[in-house]
Order: structure tokens, then C-alpha cells, then sequence
């Protein structure tokens, strides 16, 4: 009898290490789940709160464990009617919807939810369980998306409009030289911000895939700058100018000549849209020591509207704009920027915004003089 309560002894003991480990790896893996995940009792009071669960209704599971949801937020519906009931009642059977949390604070979470019910051995009811994604940045993206949508399609139809009605009059009606001469310096000027649109998407599109593959040669400072100012001797419109400065003894800098002139012919159609009212535009290159080595830093700056300091964070971002507003003033897919940004990390090099509303806008690429060591 003693040998039998011994190992009766034993095994309940086993058994309780095998229980106790499982209750360990279960509130594990709740504890680290993305999701939030709260259980509730048949009476709708809260029995578990993971951490996701504290971070989305923003309160500590002691705060709320034993009482019910709807002590702790409001969930609505679409249309605005109050489902937090349903996280009180017993769940008999399984449901998902998309729904809002408002929580104390007046926020408002828009989340995916899970439900379904908690049964016990018999099969009775004992509770629910609630499994809510919040999905805030798939609606950011879902609206990102639809806002380059609505951009690449303005972007597209305003300088395809004039091709087509220059083109229909000149193929419709008999124009004197002047007159023709005219109508084909718009079409060509249309195309050419055509052909802008599409190579912004095509060279955006290249760098997100991860297909950069830079081909650096030593180049001069004032040799890039000279460069720069010819191709935008007959782009910039006569309201600006543009003015470049060069460092004496500029040593040359390793980099890839064809991707650089591509972000600083970026700053500077910049520069222009956002200088609605004209002036000077200046392009500079001078060498900076930081501690890292020396470095090359070509700012441009201009004297145009200048950025809102809530938005400066966000404009190297893909598809950011400085004006975000429906309204906004100014064109453009949102891409400029953030081509120059991976662009300049892409030679191991940093980019930086000043800016002050009204007054303009300074935007500088620090780029290693020597080629830097490979990155992961």
C-alpha cells in the first residue's frame, strides 16, 4: 500500500510539472502574440489580457481583469453603433468583424476581430475568447496606395492633355510657321514632363527592387556643379535663378556620376515647384571632416514656401509630400525625395532638411569622398 501511494504520489506530482509546464508555454505564447487577445468568463468578465491587449486599449491587465470590456473601451461599428455588448454576452458561435475601439483617451482604433466561445469538458459554455488585429498601418497603406493612384494619374493626363489638343490642331488646320513652331515647342515640352513622370516610376521602381548597382568614379565637385547648371540653363523658368558655389581645393569624390545627377537634378526641380514665386536657387559643394572622414556635402537650398515643421520627419519618405493636404498646391508623385534618400544611402552617405515656413529650404547629401566599406 505504501509503494502504491508512492507512486500515486509520483504521478500526480508528474502530472502537475506536465500541467504546470503547459500553463507556462500557453500564456507564452499569448503573452507574446502580435494580436490582442482577451478571455472573458461567461459572465463577460475579462480572465486574460495579453499584452497586445494592454498596448491597444491602452491599460494594464490589472486594470481591467475581473470586470468587462465595456468597462474599458467602447468598440463601434462602421456605422457607428455601439458593439461593445457583444463582448459581454456569451459567444455561442464564432464571428469576425471589422470594428473601432475607442479607448479613454478619445482614440479610435479601427481593428480586425475574432471571436469565439470558451467550452468546458462537458461542452458547456464557460466564456469567449477575442482576437483583435489592429490594422492602422494596412489602412495607411491602403490609402498611400490610393493616393499614388489619383497622383500618377493627374501627373499623366495634365502634360498629355496639350500633346493631344496641339496635336489634333495641327493635324486639323493649316498654321502659319509661327504658329507651328509654337504648338510643337508645347508638345515637346509636354512630353518632356512625360517622359520625367515615367522615369521617376521606372527608377523608383528599380531602387525598391533592390537592383542598384552603383559604378563610382572619381569625379569633381565643380565638374558635377557645371554640369548641373547646363542642363538647367534653359529648363528653369525666368522668375529663377540659379547660382552654384565650389570650395577651393576640392579633392574628387568617389561616387556614381550618372545616380548623383539624378538626386541633385531632383533637389532642384524641387527647389523650383516649391518657389512659386521665383528667386535664387543655390547649388553648393564643399567638404565637411565629422569624425568618420572627410566627407562631400552638395546642398541646394532656395527661397521658396519652405516645410511645415510636423511634416519635415516624413518628406524623405516613398510617396510623401511636403503639402499632404487635399488641397494642396503643389504636383508631383511623392517620389522625388525619396529616390535622393536611397540614392545617398545606397554611397553610405546621410541626408539631411532644414527649413523655415516662408522662407525657404536647404536639403544637403553628405557623401564619402573615398568609396566606403561594403554594407550588409
Amino acid at each position: 500500500m505504501a509503494a502504491s501511494l508512492q507512486s500515486m504520489t509520483d504521478d500526480l506530482r508528474s502530472a502537475a510539472d506536465q500541467e504546470s509546464a503547459l500553463r507556462g508555454r500557453l500564456e507564452g505564447v499569448v503573452g507574446g502574440m502580435g494580436e490582442a487577445l482577451i478571455a472573458v468568463d461567461d459572465r463577460g468578465r475579462i480572465t486574460d489580457f495579453n499584452a497586445s491587449a494592454e498596448e491597444l486599449i491602452g491599460l494594464p491587465a490589472r486594470d481591467v481583469i475581473g470586470r468587462t470590456l465595456a468597462m474599458a473601451c467602447t468598440v463601434t461599428g462602421e456605422d457607428g453603433v455601439d458593439m461593445t455588448p457583444r463582448f459581454v454576452k456569451p459567444v455561442v458561435d464564432s464571428w469576425s468583424a471589422a470594428l473601432d475601439v475607442v479607448r479613454t483617451d478619445g482614440t479610435t482604433v479601427p481593428v480586425a476581430v475574432s471571436a469565439g466561445p470558451l467550452r468546458g469538458p462537458a461542452g458547456m459554455l464557460t466564456g469567449a475568447v477575442f482576437v483583435l488585429r489592429d490594422v492602422r498601418r494596412e489602412r495607411e497603406i491602403e490609402q498611400m496606395k490610393t493616393d499614388f493612384i489619383a497622383n500618377v494619374s493627374h501627373e499623366l493626363r495634365t502634360p498629355l492633355t496639350p500633346v493631344l489638343g496641339y496635336a489634333d490642331i495641327l493635324a486639323t488646320r493649316d498654321l502659319g510657321p509661327e504658329q507651328t513652331k509654337r504648338f510643337a515647342g508645347e508638345i515637346h515640352e509636354s512630353a518632356r514632363k512625360l517622359l520625367r513622370v515615367t522615369d521617376q516610376l521606372v527608377q523608383f521602381a528599380t531602387l525598391a527592387a533592390g537592383r542598384l548597382q552603383l559604378h563610382e568614379e572619381p569625379v569633381e565637385a565643380r565638374q558635377l556643379l557645371d554640369a548641373l547648371a547646363d542642363r538647367w540653363s534653359d529648363r528653369l523658368p525666368d522668375t529663377h535663378r540659379l547660382s552654384r558655389r565650389v570650395a577651393r581645393r576640392m579633392p574628387p569624390a568617389v561616387l556614381d556620376r550618372r545616380y548623383v545627377d539624378v538626386a541633385l537634378d531632383e533637389l532642384i526641380d524641387n527647389a523650383v515647384k516649391y518657389s512659386p514665386g521665383g528667386g535664387r536657387i543655390r547649388v553648393s559643394a564643399s567638404v565637411h571632416e565629422n569624425g568618420a572622414g572627410p566627407r562631400l556635402v552638395l546642398a541646394v537650398d532656395d527661397q521658396g514656401v519652405g516645410i511645415d515643421p510636423d511634416r519635415r520627419e516624413s518628406i524623405f519618405e516613398d510617396f510623401a509630400q511636403a503639402d499632404g493636404s487635399t488641397t494642396r498646391r503643389f504636383g508631383g508623385l511623392g517620389l522625388g525625395l525619396a529616390l535622393v534618400s536611397r540614392i545617398v544611402r545606397a554611397h553610405g552617405g546621410d541626408l539631411s532638411c532644414t527649413s523655415e515656413v516662408g522662407k525657404g529650404t536647404t536639403v544637403r547629401m553628405v557623401l564619402p569622398l573615398e568609396r566606403p566599406a561594403p554594407r550588409p
